[in-house]
C-alpha cells in the first residue's frame, strides 16, 4: 500500500470536487482503508468477512470500523478523533443537499479537530534527481496555521491516508492467530492461575511503591529522628491492613484453583507437576 500513490489518486479527486463531494469520496476511501486494516489483524476467513463487513455485518459501518480500530489498538487516539470529526462531517452532508460549505459556522469545531502538526502532514509531491548526485531542494511542506477549511479538509485526509497505510502493515505483522485448543477442562484453569498470579504480582509491587511513598509522607509530616519509629507508626494504616486481608483472600483462592486442577488431572489419568 503505497501512501504516495494513494495520497496523489484522491488529491486529484479532490480538485474538481464540491465540498460534498470531497467530504462524502473521502470517508468512503477512508472506509476502505479501515477494512483493509481490520483484515490485515483478524483471524483469516474469508467466507465469514461478508458477514462481518457487508450488509448488517457489526463492522459494515464507518463508524464500527472507527471505533473497533481503535478499540483493538490499531489506530491512535488522535487518528480516532479525526475519523470521527470526518464521520460527523459526512453525516451532516450525506443528509444535505444545499449549503453544503466547509467553512460553516456549525463545523468550525469539527474542523478545529482535523488540524495537525506541521510534522505530520506529507509533502505533496516530490521532485526526483534526473542523474546520481543531482541535488534537489526537498519539497515546500505548508503548515495549517492560514489554510481555509477546505484546505484543512483535504490536508488531513493526506495526513490520515500517510497514517492509516502504516498501520495496515502494523496490523499485518500483528496478525492475530486463533488460540490453540484446549484438550482438558483444566488447562483454562492452570491460564487463570497463571495470569492470577502476575497480576498479583504487579499490585504487590504498586503497593510496595506505595508503602515506600507513604513512608517518606509520614517521615516528612512527624520529622521523626529515625526509620524505625516511621515505620511503626504506619504499621495500622488502613492501606497495610487492606494489603494483609488482599493477600490471604488470594492466597486461598489460588491453593483451592491448584488443588482443583490436581484434583481434575488425577480423574484424566495425567501426570501432575
Amino acid at each position: 500500500m503505497n501512501p504516495f500513490e494513494l495520497i496523489t489518486e484522491i488529491n486529484k479527486e479532490f480538485k474538481s470536487a464540491s465540498d460534498r463531494a470531497c467530504v462524502i469520496v473521502a470517508s468512503s476511501f477512508l472506509d476502505e482503508v479501515l477494512k483493509m486494516i481490520l483484515i490485515s489483524y483478524i483471524i483469516e476467513d474469508k467466507k465469514s468477512d461478508k458477514d462481518i463487513f457487508n450488509g448488517y455485518g457489526p463492522l459494515s459501518t464507518f463508524s464500527s470500523k472507527i471505533k473497533i480500530s481503535y478499540r483493538f489498538g490499531l489506530i491512535s487516539k488522535e487518528e480516532y478523533i479525526q475519523l470521527e470529526a470526518i464521520r460527523a462531517i459526512r453525516n451532516k452532508f450525506a443528509h444535505e443537499i444545499k449549503d453544503c460549505r466547509l467553512d460553516r459556522n456549525d463545523l468550525v469545531g469539527l474542523i478545529e479537530k482535523l488540524r495537525v502538526r506541521r510534522e505530520l502532514i506529507p509533502p505533496d509531491d516530490f521532485e526526483l534527481p534526473s542523474s546520481s548526485g543531482e541535488k534537489i531542494e526537498p519539497p515546500i511542506i505548508k503548515g495549517m496555521e492560514d489554510m481555509s477549511p477546505r484546505e484543512i479538509f483535504e490536508s488531513a485526509i493526506s495526513v490520515i491516508t500517510n497514517n492509516l497505510s502504516g498501520r495496515v502493515f502494523s496490523a499485518s505483522m500483528n496478525k492475530a492467530e486463533s488460540p490453540v485448543s484446549f484438550k482438558a477442562s483444566y488447562e483454562p484453569m492452570e491460564i487463570f492461575l497463571e495470569g492470577f498470579k502476575k497480576q498479583i504480582s504487579r499490585i504487590e509491587e504498586l503497593l510496595a511503591e506505595g508503602n515506600d511513598l507513604l513512608i517518606k509522607k509520614k517521615k516528612m509530616e512527624s520529622k521523626l529522628a529515625s526509620p524505625s519509629d516511621y515505620e511503626h507508626e504506619i504499621k495500622d494504616d488502613e492501606l497495610f491492613e487492606f494489603d494483609r486481608d488482599m493477600r490471604e483472600r488470594d492466597n486461598v483462592l489460588i491453593s483451592v484453583t491448584e488443588y482443583i486442577i490436581d484434583q481434575t488431572k488425577r480423574s484424566l489419568g495425567h501426570s501432575i507437576d
